[in-house]
């Protein structure tokens, strides 16, 4: 056995990582481990790495962390045992095709991207694995492993092995979800929910937004506002006794700093007041406690934003004789106007409706119908508004105008001159009986108005998948996600397709970037649209 990582005397070298990915920053400096039946304890190097002589073949049973790890040395390419209560760590001699899923696995395992075991599965573990590995490489975050992310992990690899044999095989510890269910922390999906907020997860390079460095799961709460995440013990027992600690109080508190001995774990944060309007920022840090001695073994940033109120004018449009429904479908509007504010909550944006007005419009081409998406919708759109007032973007005239229709001509929702503000800064809106659906669709077009996804730039990506790169696919993990994917093929809504990650309701996701990525045109999306909505006067503080 050896007591120093050395990649020409040791045939297993493994270390644990704060953060997954091969940077050597986040390595867990975590002290001597204990080998069953030895009495001498493994010390790690320097850097973090523990090196122990094995031959192909072996099994040693390795304890650290209250956690029993099965150290495994592999010169022949298999699976790895299905046994729920293993923690293994298998060194790999050869991996296998990079075009066959399990030489894929492997790769990403080696690497600190894939957390769960080598088991030929095309899971949502491999796709979240291959998105982080994208992200780092400057690669397109599809989740998908193509051409490309194959080339580039075999370079990786190539490049991080020591020797022609020995690898070095990271494992994250704890990774952050989002938790849909307050009393359930084991549910993956639901309805939107407010106090629920998605993270940004999307690998782990230093890039910037709001001015802060961002290396690791990213997630942003509205000030003087409790929301929760989800604490996934990944690769450790529940046993293990865990606290989360933050880097400043009065950015963020934890209020159940000590984690249940479970699996899945709510962990409740509250944002405080930041009277000052800027965003500010406190690293929330999980903890393995032992004694009187504590370890980091996971990290997750949060941004507290400051609020931005816009006002939006609902209107009740009858046209050619015919309503959107009767007086009490108002109530439902109302859901859906709940539904939108749930949305953009943690982001820092507010949409603060008004009263409700009455319109009359005849001339149409159907009853309750507005009839075209295209030019004629101009038209249609200034025969249900008032005058145009250019001296003043604080009147009444310049909310946004918000039309509740009954019917569209092929669309839920068309939001009208969002980006150059002519008047009549319009949204029309069908009328939808699932009121959780319909909020959604609004959430989606006002954010248009909010300047997304990325239409306020040169690109004007109206919707996520405009890209202007030609090798952009319909398969982008974060498009799909994402608020404003503008559309989705007819053989995708279903709720078992693979890249249904939104809510549950097969199309739909309320994902907005955080960070942002240099190689995802569209991105960066929150502070792009954010700056938007604060160098006009569609908002109030």
């Amino acid at each position: 056995m050896v007591q120093k990582a050395s990649a020409t005397t040791s045939s297993v070298i493994f270390c644990f990582q704060t953060c997954p990915g091969v940077d050597s920053k986040y390595i867990i400096k975590a002290g001597p481990a204990k080998i069953k039946g030895q009495a001498k304890p493994v010390k790690p190097s320097g850097k973090g790495y523990y090196g122990i002589k094995m031959t192909p073949g072996d099994t040693i049973d390795f304890k650290l962390f209250d956690t029993d790890y099965k150290i495994r040395c592999e010169s022949n390419v298999v699976l790895e045992v299905n046994n729920p209560n293993e923690f293994p760590i298998t060194s790999w001699q050869k991996l296998g095709p990079e075009s066959k899923l399990p030489g894929i696995q492997r790769r990403l395992q080696i690497l600190g991207y894939y957390p769960a075991r080598v088991d030929n599965k095309n899971g949502k573990i491999t796709e979240h694995g291959a998105l982080g590995f994208q992200a780092d490489n400057k690669l397109r975050t599809d989740g998908e492993v193509g051409p490309k992310t194959k080339d580039k992990l075999k370079k990786v690899i190539k490049k991080k092995n020591k020797s022609k044999k020995t690898f070095i095989v990271r494992r994250t510890l704890v990774r952050f979800l989002r938790s849909p269910d307050k009393d359930d922390p084991e549910k993956w999906s639901g309805n939107p929910e407010g106090s629920g907020p998605d993270l940004d997860d999307r690998g782990f390079i230093k890039a910037k937004s709001f001015g802060f460095k961002l290396p690791g799961p990213v997630l942003t709460i509205k000030r003087n506002t409790t929301c929760r995440i989800k604490v996934l013990r990944e690769f450790i027992s529940n046993d293990a006794l865990l606290e989360a600690v933050s880097s400043d109080e009065d950015i963020v508190k934890v209020k159940n700093a000590v984690l249940p001995k479970q699996k899945h774990i709510n962990l409740e944060l509250t944002a405080g007041a930041m009277t000052d309007g800027k965003a500010k920022t406190a690293v929330i840090s999980i903890m393995y406690k032992k004694d009187k001695s504590s370890v980091e073994i996971g990290k997750l940033q949060v941004i507290v934003m400051p609020n931005v109120t816009r006002l939006v004018r609902p209107v009740w449009v009858t046209i050619n004789g015919t309503a959107p429904g009767a007086a009490g479908d108002k109530a439902g509007f109302r859901q859906a106007f709940r539904v939108v504010n749930t949305v953009w909550k943690h982001y820092g944006i507010y949409f603060h409706f008004l009263g409700w007005r009455e319109k009359t419009v005849t001339g149409f081409t159907a009853a309750g119908k507005v009839s075209t998406v295209g030019g004629g919708l101009k038209t249609e759109f200034n025969k249900m508004s008032n005058a145009k007032d250019t001296s003043n973007r604080n009147t009444e005239q310049n909310k946004i105008n918000l039309y509740i229709v009954n019917d569209m001509s092929g669309a839920y929702g068309i939001t009208y001159d969002a980006i150059d503000f002519s008047w009549p800064n319009g949204i029309a809106l069908k009328k939808n009986d699932n009121w959780t659906k319909t909020g959604i669709d609004l959430a989606h077009e006002l954010g248009h108005f909010i300047g997304l996804a990325d239409c306020v730039t040169a690109n004007k990506c109206v919707h996520a998948e405009d890209d202007p790169d030609d090798n952009h696919k319909k398969k982008d993990i974060w498009s799909l996600r994402r608020l404003m994917y503008g559309g989705w093929p007819a053989t995708d809504r279903t709720e078992g397709f693979a890249h249904n990650v939104g809510y549950g309701h097969g199309q739909y996701g309320c994902v907005v970037s955080v960070r942002n990525l240099p190689q995802d045109k569209p991105d960066n999306e929150l502070q792009n649209g954010r700056k938007h909505m604060l160098s006009n006067k569609f908002y109030k503080k």
